[in-house]
């Protein structure tokens, strides 16, 4: 009976602590966001995976389940002075964030996953 009761006690510390030494983390939540009046284009890597984006005005991306590192690259497609701003958030908490107001400025805005 001491052995059986032992064993249960060991299993259940176990499958408590299992929850506290996972390695993954909450990485939902993540988005980037382009603000700027014009044109814009560029690309969004995830993980190391690019796609092209491109777009008018303000944009919001969202993006799902990311593991380490999450680059937006965005590139003014006129030669206005006008503000573009790129923004990598969770939750809505800022975690990366670059501006130009230079023509055909270039930004780059990174966002760390942390687990």
């Amino acid at each position: 009976m001491r052995y059986e009761l032992g064993v249960i006690l060991i299993s259940c510390i176990i499958v408590s602590l299992a929850g506290c030494t996972s390695t993954g983390g909450d990485t939902s939540n993540y988005e980037a966001r382009i603000y700027y009046n014009g044109h814009w284009t560029g690309t969004l890597d995830v993980d190391g995976n690019t796609r092209s984006i491109e777009g008018t005005g303000f944009t919001t991306i969202p993006i799902n389940n990311p593991k380490h590192l999450i680059t937006v690259k965005i590139q003014k497609m006129d030669d206005s002075r006008d503000k573009l701003q790129v923004e990598v958030l969770k939750r809505g908490s800022m975690e990366g964030f670059g501006s130009t107001t230079e023509p055909y400025g270039i930004v780059e805005a990174f966002g760390i996953v942390y687990h």
